[in-house]
């Protein structure tokens, strides 16, 4: 694989519990999937393995919300499904003494569950952030998906502080739906769209106040199924590479020395245990630069391309010119006209 290849390094992988309860979701409402769904995600749904590429997940979310015109079915999806219903890991919240405690298990856990999925989280005085990453490039769009998860975010936090708990607000990186009722109903809360990132806002004191539901007897158990899953689970240098450059990107560190770094080893062995791979860390960049562009020129209702520069990791909107031109032959505007 050469520098300038695009392609990912990795396909992630998804329980197929995700499958199962948003088909179950769909037959609820008394709505049907698709005619025009791909082979592979036909047969999945059919007759789903333990495991499935995660991208059918977020394939199968926005083709039935784009089919039967519901913008809000992603989230929809997340306020109807079981919380603890997704595996090991979505029963963490119940065990758990603080949110801190539950999005810490997630940092390190979620391969398991979803591979489409990786989170981070930034704090201030003032906010904290859990910021979902959506890690697949879907053909029609991610918003679906990426709205479920922050509404299952935010699900959780209320299963523990209280159904009274609202967020400061949750921030979308894509365009709003025409009619914002079903959102403001189910979120309960300040949205902004357009956002740079897809976010859960809260206070600081949130992360660590005491859970009403703790039951620490369960943690033990589950934490010690969660290991035991993490060391028969066969990850690869381009998996783990990805996902840090995701975490990394907006902040403008996806660095060769920081990535390695937040792996925990070299920049020479991260390197060598690429090529293994047939892969090089710019290829691996590249990759998530690709994906994180497709999804922010899908969702956004005016393009511009000094945010899109950020969202990509660059210092400059003439970085991220060349880069478009010469990966997705297209340009941005340099800057976003006034509203």
């Amino acid at each position: 694989m050469t520098d300038h290849d695009t392609s990912p390094p990795m396909q992630p992988l998804a329980h197929s519990s995700s499958l199962r309860l948003f088909r179950a979701f769909m037959e609820s409402l008394g709505l049907g999937t698709p005619q025009d769904l791909d082979a592979d995600l036909v047969r999945a749904l059919d007759q789903p393995a333990e495991r499935v590429p995660a991208r059918m997940i977020v394939d199968l979310m926005q083709a039935c919300a784009l089919a039967h015109g519901r913008p809000d079915l992603g989230a929809a999806f997340a306020a109807w499904a079981d919380v603890a219903g997704y595996g090991p890991l979505s029963r963490m919240p119940d065990h758990c003494d603080t949110v801190a405690e539950v999005v810490e298990a997630g940092l390190r856990f979620m391969h398991l569950e979803n591979g489409a999925l990786a989170s981070d989280i930034q704090e201030d005085e003032d906010e904290a952030v859990l910021r979902c990453l959506v890690m697949v490039d879907s053909r029609q769009g991610s918003s679906q998906f990426a709205e479920s998860i922050l509404m299952l975010s935010v699900r959780v936090v209320r299963r523990m502080l209280g159904d009274f708990w609202t967020p400061l607000r949750v921030e979308f990186a894509h365009a709003p739906p025409t009619d914002l009722k079903a959102h403001r109903r189910l979120f309960r809360c300040a949205l902004r769209f357009n956002a740079e990132r897809h976010a859960v806002v809260m206070a600081p004191r949130d992360l660590r106040r005491p859970s009403r539901v703790a039951d620490p007897q369960g943690r033990k158990a589950i934490e010690a199924q969660l290991w035991a899953m993490d060391q028969a689970w066969s990850r690869g240098a381009g998996e783990l590479a990805e996902r840090a450059v995701a975490a990394l990107l907006g902040s403008g560190e996806a660095r060769l020395d920081r990535v390695a770094h937040s792996l925990g080893v070299e920049p020479r062995t991260l390197q060598r245990r690429l090529a293994a791979e047939g892969l090089c860390f710019a290829a691996v960049l590249d990759a998530v630069r690709r994906r994180e562009a497709l999804d922010y020129l899908r969702g956004a209702h005016r393009p511009a391309l000094t945010e899109l520069a950020q969202r990509l990791g660059y210092g400059d909107a003439s970085a991220a010119s060349r880069f478009l031109r010469s990966q997705l032959r297209r340009g941005v505007r340099p800057t976003r006209p006034p509203a």
